[in-house]
């Protein structure tokens, strides 16, 4: 689709930013839950060479971080889903109008 306003452009750019965000926050989450299980492993096979505890610290973080991931994720995709309707109903109106050729 051929996006002929600026404020469409810019628009479509902010998502673009959302989506680099939310990929480096995954790759981010997903070192973090790599660490956590090399580190459960760790305990299982000898539950004295890693503190208990601090496994019971990293787990309740990736937690927290993976509840923030997600409701970024979804705040995120409702924007695409408005941005994507915004522009796609203001392309249109300038398609009707004869402005743009189909």
């Amino acid at each position: 689709m051929w996006i002929s306003k600026k404020e469409n452009i810019d628009m479509v750019r902010q998502i673009e930013v959302g989506l680099v965000e939310m990929d480096n926050q995954s790759s981010k989450l997903l070192q973090h839950v790599n660490t956590n299980l090399h580190h459960l492993a760790e305990l299982m096979d000898n539950p004295f060479a890693y503190d208990s505890n601090k496994f019971r610290t990293e787990h309740q973080q990736i937690e927290d971080d993976l509840a923030s991931f997600v409701k970024s994720f979804r705040k995120n995709r409702k924007a695409v889903f408005s941005i994507t309707e915004h522009v796609i109903d203001a392309e249109e109106m300038v398609r009707r109008l004869n402005l743009i050729p189909k």
